[in-house]
């Protein structure tokens, strides 16, 4: 379904910053293990301008249900 109130997709667009923001800073992880540091750090840099940061609580699914929350990860998924 498509997301038609404007709250409602700037809820859903947060939320799909967030996901894609954790996925980066996963995928740096994995990177930076296997010694692939510039990669690493292009996902770590790419995460925070997408506002990752674990100490505040990545996901905020009590402002959109799950439906809208799924659907931005499968979203965010597809644009890594």
């Amino acid at each position: 379904t498509a997301i038609s109130d404007s709250s409602q997709r700037s809820t859903f667009l947060k939320q799909q910053d967030q996901v894609r923001s954790v996925l980066l800073h996963h995928r740096g992880l994995v990177h930076k293990a296997q010694g692939n540091e510039e990669q690493a750090q292009a996902d770590f840099d790419k995460a925070d301008e997408l506002g990752f940061d674990p100490r505040g609580g990545v996901f905020e699914r009590k402002q959109a249900g799950p439906p809208q929350f799924r659907q931005a990860l499968v979203s965010a998924c597809s644009l890594l």
